[in-house]
């Protein structure tokens, strides 16, 4: 879970310069750090009729660990989602300005060849 926050904080760390290459290894990095995670929750399910009382309090420290720190990657993972919500809305002004910019271009373009028609017509 240490590994998955470190993944959570370097991705919030560099959200502004990574690239869509470097965000998707960071995903397939994550996607097998959760693997791991799974496999050894399962083993230790398994495990638990066959704990000690010692080894059971051992168990419930990890999961209280372990819950701090999901708490913690969820945190960061909100801040990321935030950045790049935020950075969509963005890029979706951008691209309605240039939907206006060329539909501006394209009727004043328009427009130049009417008055271009009609002057050479009156000639």
């Amino acid at each position: 879970m240490r590994q998955l926050l470190e993944e959570a904080l370097s991705l919030l760390k560099n959200f502004d310069t990574s690239t869509n290459d470097e965000f998707e290894e960071t995903l397939r990095r994550r996607e097998v750090i959760l693997e791991r995670f799974h496999a050894l929750d399962r083993l230790m399910k398994c495990q638990q009729g066959d704990m000690s009382a010692k080894e059971w309090a051992l168990l419930e420290d990890f999961r209280r660990s372990r819950e701090d720190l999901i708490k913690k990657i969820l945190e960061t993972d909100s801040l990321v989602v935030a950045l790049a919500r935020d950075q969509l809305s963005v890029i979706k002004g951008d691209l309605a300005t240039l939907v206006k910019g060329k539909n501006a271009l394209h009727a004043y373009e328009g427009a130049s060849l009417v008055r271009s028609r009609t002057l050479s017509d009156s000639a």
